[in-house]
């Protein structure tokens, strides 16, 4: 029942962007098992031609498999919108690493045409004063968002002084390398004797 459901809104969810529909018909006949640690609760994901196609089980084994509890998997969904909010930990990836990271990234460009729904159900006027009001809020909220990112990643640094600099971080990681080829040289030279 719950599966008709999700099937059901992820093909109507899916026809409101036919690139990114196309692009997961590309992806058809894997097959991604999602695990929620602790529910003992379990959803394949299989990429179709025509949308995604989401079951209980399945005969076929998965090409990969994430599994994690609840909230990790929430947070992991959270940190790849917020930037500063570092990965997860409880999540794991196990088989095909590359076609989750292609189904995410496809997710991540799905973008959802709020003109044109607008207009099919209240004329081209309305949709044009609507979309303009929402382009407007977007902008404000993607704005407001940087601004919390910096002032977050400056109070870290500056004030509770809990993250180094980048430049910082750069000038250490080239150290650690010069020392890396200074020893190897060195084990080279010895080696020779």
């Amino acid at each position: 029942m719950i599966t008709s459901l999700i099937n059901w809104t992820a093909s109507q969810v899916l026809a409101l962007d036919p690139e990114v529909q196309a692009e997961l018909a590309a992806l058809a006949g894997k097959i991604i098992k999602v695990e929620w640690v602790g529910l003992d609760l379990a959803l394949y994901m299989q990429p179709t031609l025509t949308g995604l196609q989401c079951a209980t089980s399945s005969e076929r084994e998965a090409d990969a498999i994430i599994s994690g509890t609840p909230i990790a998997l929430a947070a992991m969904g959270i940190s790849q919108k917020w930037t500063f909010i570092p990965k997860p930990s409880g999540v794991s990836i196990q088989g095909d690493a590359e076609l989750v990271h292609q189904l995410t990234s496809l997710m991540k460009k799905f973008r959802i045409d709020w003109d044109e729904l607008i207009a099919k159900a209240l004329g081209d006027r309305v949709a044009q004063h609507v979309g303009s009001q929402f382009r407007a809020a977007t902008d404000y909220g993607a704005d407001v968002s940087a601004r919390l990112q910096i002032s977050a990643v400056e109070y870290l640094q500056e004030e509770l002084r809990l993250l180094p600099p980048q430049e910082e971080v750069a000038d250490f990681m080239g150290d650690v390398d010069e020392l890396r080829n200074r020893v190897e040289r060195l084990m080279a030279f010895a080696a020779d004797k």
